[in-house]
């Protein structure tokens, strides 16, 4: 059986929302600026982005081909088309009768370091090569549009390792394990106490 390569269509509207990556890192790649974009409240300067989230509560989230709506970040961007751009999201002060502006805040030497290591794993995920087709262990029916092949039993699969922590950093290093007993030893109440679990 192979693996579904699809996947569904963003639900209207899907896009980043700003108060949910206040104080987050993000890279942002913007893809253009457009000018005159309709909106229920008249027409807008946009940016058209791709954008990564980097740490905080969403880390780990991307958005392909996103708008960007607030005017401070439109402004901060329209010169950076085509370019990577690192900064932490803010809101400014607000003016009396409008709300605070957002604001992309220049990443730190150290963020900038994080952010390059996080873009080669986000460049590793979006490239990586399919893998080449394995020979089926035995003939299998083939199935018409939309008519699937009939279901071929299984093998049993080995243990997986445990999943990668969310977001673009890396993995955080593990502790070695703790020796365990000799095979011949057993604590009392039957359970191996050294085993960390």
């Amino acid at each position: 059986m192979s693996t579904n390569p699809f996947v569904a269509p963003a639900a209207p509207g899907d896009g980043i929302v700003w108060r949910e990556v206040n104080g987050a890192l993000l890279i942002i790649k913007p893809t253009q600026h457009e000018t005159g974009f309709k909106t229920t409240y008249g027409e807008s300067d946009v940016i058209h982005a791709d954008i990564w989230v980097l740490d905080g509560p969403t880390a780990g989230e991307s958005f392909e081909d996103t708008l960007i709506f607030p005017r401070m970040l439109v402004n901060q961007l329209k010169n950076q088309i085509g370019e990577l751009v690192i900064g932490r999201v803010s809101q400014g002060q607000a003016k009396p009768g409008q709300s605070a502006p957002w604001l992309l805040q220049a990443a730190s030497e150290q963020e900038t370091q994080f952010g390059a290591q996080c873009w080669e794993r986000i460049q590793a995920s979006r490239f990586q090569a399919p893998e080449p087709p394995q020979a089926p262990a035995a003939p299998q029916a083939q199935g018409g549009w939309g008519n699937p092949a009939p279901a071929q039993p299984q093998a049993p699969q080995a243990p997986q390792a445990p999943a990668a922590p969310q977001g673009w950093a890396a993995p955080a290093p593990q502790a070695p394990a703790a020796p365990a007993a000799p095979a011949s030893v057993t604590p009392p109440g039957g359970f191996d106490n050294a085993l960390p679990f």
